[in-house]
């Protein structure tokens, strides 16, 4: 979000907040792009030492424990990444190792005969990113298909099909 100071902030997340006490299921939530505090990159510098500038605003909001959550509600078990923070040659998202270790101990800590439900703001498999892979080079070589936009598909794969998670 390119919201600019606190009094929007604050608008936001209270409309956010009103919205949410006027529904009856139970809310859970990732962390997405709109939610994040980012100030234009020329004022970033005097934003930096506001507690909730980034990410703390989107955690601290709906009451998430951190950037990282699980959780089981009748009968499944949801795990939510954050998949917004920048993959290093720019290009897409990533939830990153430190999630991509957490994700590991958790699957494997989990029972084979609870499913399991694995959300993040990006998707890390779409039929578009499937698309363009298969226009940049042989299906035979694809494997997993990568998705453009979230780049932790293949260890995500990887996980799922060494763990007792894979079926």
């Amino acid at each position: 979000m390119t919201l600019r100071n606190m009094a929007q902030i604050t608008a936001f997340w209270s409309g956010w907040s009103e919205a949410v006490k006027h529904n009856s299921l139970p809310v859970r939530s990732g962390i997405g792009n709109l939610g994040v505090w980012y100030a234009p990159k020329v004022q970033e510098a005097s934003y930096q030492n506001i507690p909730v500038y980034g990410k703390q605003l989107v955690i601290n909001q709906p009451g998430l424990p951190s950037a990282y959550d699980s959780f089981e509600q009748n009968g499944w078990k949801f795990i939510a990444l954050d998949s917004i923070n920048d993959y290093p040659d720019g290009r897409g998202s990533a939830s990153g190792q430190y999630q991509m270790n957490r994700l590991a101990l958790n699957l494997n800590r989990t029972p084979a005969s609870l499913p399991v439900l694995i959300f993040s703001h990006v998707p890390m498999m779409t039929i578009k990113a499937m698309i363009n892979d298969l226009q940049r080079q042989p299906v035979d070589t694809i494997g997993c298909p990568v998705a453009d936009k979230h780049r932790d598909v293949k260890q995500l794969n990887v996980f799922l099909t060494s763990t007792k998670m894979s079926g």
